[in-house]
């Protein structure tokens, strides 16, 4: 086998022209195909950005669902808690138990009335110097500690939805909230006796 070269006229004047033809049906070719690239580019950028913006939405109403819902509940009173009743001086009162952490937190939070003579009563793990605030609290109350025995230790008469901190004048194991000023209108004051504390459950 021998190598055998293009004649020179078949060189020099087909091989340009075959060249440039390739070159515009290349050109022809690749213009199109650039231009459906740009437009999916553009098409999946577009739903990219549909589906961000409704993967955000409905980011965003969940968010405010989940807070609006959360915000409600904890904006009702508890309901449930077991009672007790309770007397002091010829008084008789129906008191709500507050014997856990989260329902002596809670107290009276959201509460819009009381009966005159109902209340709740707040029993601690420990004696100790305990202490009120009225945040969240829609009425006025009034609060009075107790040690082991019921003897009371002091009274406090508390505004609504304030932060001011009623502290225990000794070491108290019972609290007991009431409507504003519904111990100085029975008479009942420091160093008299609540009975009837005896029946309150363990505290956790």
């Amino acid at each position: 086998m021998s190598f055998r070269p293009l004649p020179v006229a078949k060189v020099g004047l087909a091989a340009p022209v075959k060249n440039n033809a390739s070159a515009k049906r290349i050109k022809r070719t690749l213009k199109p195909d650039a231009d459906s690239v740009i437009k999916n580019f553009l098409y999946e950028l577009n739903m990219i950005t549909i589906l961000f913006r409704g993967t955000f939405v409905a980011l965003l109403l969940g968010i405010f669902s989940h807070a609006h819902a959360q915000k409600t509940s904890e904006e009702k009173p508890q309901t449930g808690l077991p009672k007790i009743t309770l007397n002091a001086g010829t008084q008789t009162i129906h008191a709500d138990i507050a014997a856990t952490e989260i329902t002596r937190q809670t107290g009276l939070m959201f509460r819009k009335q009381m009966g005159k003579n109902d209340g709740m009563l707040f029993v601690f793990p420990q004696l100790g110097y305990h202490a009120m605030w009225m945040r969240n609290t829609l009425i006025p109350l009034s609060v009075a500690y107790m040690d082991d025995t019921g003897k009371i230790l002091s009274i406090h008469e508390m505004e609504p939805q304030t932060e001011t901190s009623h502290q225990a004048a000794g070491p108290a194991r019972f609290a007991l909230e009431m409507n504003a000023a519904w111990f100085s209108t029975h008479k009942i004051n420091v160093g008299d006796r609540i009975s009837g504390l005896a029946k309150a459950p363990k505290p956790n």
